[in-house]
């Protein structure tokens, strides 16, 4: 809001033009202390804004708007709520601010202890922008930790495109992530402020054109700053230029575009569920390896443009690492026919493909979900042997469909395995085991779901299963061998080991 109204105030720049957050903390006083050098409120503000949850500023802000404007401004609402959620670890709340062209003895200060009741005085603030004062309850120091609010940012600073300045001037540029660079001692997945934002001290475009959102704007700032690798760049291209610039001059310049989208291809790919209107021309930037090309990087156009005649899908596997993903047994029957599978190995890439289902009017599909089928790629022999192994060892299914009924949602032949007995699917719409992996490392909850186990029925292990006397034991470690495959972990690695060595003496 506040670079919205500045448009029409050019003064309020002057002094102060870089929008920035900071973060302080007092052991001794036990207050967690939040400030910004924005809008800030006037004292009438305060008290409509802060003194009511459900109040939205910037949702009155919008509804102001009409036509164009109210479709191109990019606001974030509904502060009142995410405001009163500090009084779960504080037990006062003080907040100091001044609006943006108001004078210097007309700042505000408001204070609750959330009980409904707040008290309000006019104060003297020689800074613009707003304060925001947490005095923490006995039981929330551990808040009081430059570490702890180090994570917390890192973690929860997705949608804030402003710098955020910590304690002993640590400072995290929104969610960009540091890939690993060993010459410089970083780790992988560390939030660090990326050097290109370091190299010029030009000030960074500060107003965005019309709609454009938080990940195109980064290419905007960039080809502003002369850092995007495209030949045409200049100063004031828009967003709709950069990406026309990046999307014609790539090829010609493959390797400092590579250079580009390894520090900001994380952020890219966040534009698919950022902006709507962008999507489809986002899509084009993206890059990936895949299982044939050798470990460059080729765009969602490269790999449609390879497809050969009869192929119906984009596929894609997601993993935690290249190995990983490299190494599947999902893979295997791609790998035989020579299908080239896209390999995406960011945390990022789950969350991604959930708002991009095609490109081009061509689906996407990842091989662990669903059952395979390769269409016309698949010859007509190929599909009757499927048909008859699956009549064949119906039995054996039914065996061992009642043995994993705790573990499984259902057992059933594939022609997706060459050399490995077993893997793990989901269900066409289920959610991919990669991605509740991730959903429990960051503590969230995940529905209770179970895999589908296929089996590949001409593996020496799947034919063996049948008249052994170990049934269980070999259905239970089956199922395991295919867990671990996949990245997975083993709820119980101790009977996994008791299995094994049973089998072996």
């Amino acid at each position: 809001m506040y670079e919205f109204e500045a448009l029409d105030h050019p003064e309020w720049l002057a002094n102060d033009p870089e929008l920035k957050i900071r973060i302080d903390f007092d052991k001794e006083d036990k207050t967690l202390t939040i400030e910004d050098n924005g809008i800030g409120l006037s004292k009438q503000e305060a008290i409509d804004h802060l003194g009511t949850i459900a109040k939205s500023g910037t949702k009155d802000f919008v509804s102001k708007l009409s036509g164009d404007q109210k479709q191109d401004s990019n606001l974030i609402g509904q502060f009142g709520v995410g405001f009163y959620s500090g009084f779960m670890v504080a037990d006062k709340i003080t907040v100091e601010s001044r609006r943006a062209g108001l004078p210097e003895n007309d700042g505000v200060r408001w204070v609750s202890g959330g009980s409904g009741d707040f008290e309000v005085e006019t104060i003297d603030k020689p800074s613009r922008g707003t304060k925001v004062i947490l005095h923490l309850r006995d039981d929330a120091d551990q808040y009081l930790s430059f570490w702890k609010i180090k994570e917390i940012v890192g973690k929860y600073s997705d949608h804030i495109s402003l710098p955020i300045e910590m304690r002993e001037e640590k400072w995290v540029e929104g969610p960009w992530i540091d890939p690993a660079d060993e010459s410089k001692g970083r780790e992988p997945g560390k939030m660090v402020v990326l050097d290109t934002w370091q190299m010029e001290s030009r000030t960074v475009k500060a107003i965005r054109d019309g709609s454009t959102k938080r990940v195109l704007g980064v290419l905007e700032d960039l080809a502003n700053r002369n850092e995007l690798p495209t030949e045409n760049a200049a100063q004031g291209a828009s967003a709709d230029e950069v990406i026309d610039a990046v999307t014609e001059e790539d090829k010609a310049m493959a390797g400092k575009y590579d250079q580009f989208y390894q520090a900001f291809g994380a952020v890219l790919k966040e534009g698919l569920g950022e902006d709507f209107a962008n999507r489809d021309r986002i899509s084009r930037l993206l890059r990936f390896q895949t299982t044939l090309s050798q470990g460059k990087m080729i765009s969602f156009s490269d790999y449609k443009a390879r497809m050969p005649e009869g192929q119906k899908a984009m596929y894609y596997i997601t993993a935690d690492s290249l190995a990983q993903a490299q190494n599947s047994p999902q893979l295997e029957v791609f790998k035989k026919k020579g299908i080239e599978v896209l390999l995406m190995t960011d945390r990022v890439d789950e969350w991604a493909l959930s708002h991009l289902h095609e490109f081009d009017g061509v689906p996407l599909k990842s091989v662990a979900k669903g059952a395979v089928d390769l269409g016309d790629l698949q010859n007509e022999q190929e599909k009757a042997a499927e048909k008859e192994a699956q009549e064949a060892f119906k039995s054996l299914l039914d065996r061992l469909k009642v043995s994993l009924k705790d573990k499984a949602q259902d057992v059933r032949i594939t022609s997706r395995l060459v050399d490995s007995p077993a893997c793990l699917v989901v269900s066409d719409y289920g959610m991919s085991t990669q991605l509740t992996r991730l959903l429990k490392q960051a503590g969230q909850p995940v529905p209770d779901s179970k895999p589908i186990l296929e089996i590949n029925p001409d593996h020496g292990l799947v034919k063996k299963l049948e008249n052994s006397a170990q049934f269980d034991d070999y259905a239970q470690i089956l199922f395991d061998q295919a867990l671990l495959a996949e990245g997975g972990v083993l709820d119980d690695p101790a009977a996994y080991v008791r299995r094994v060595n049973q089998l072996l003496v």
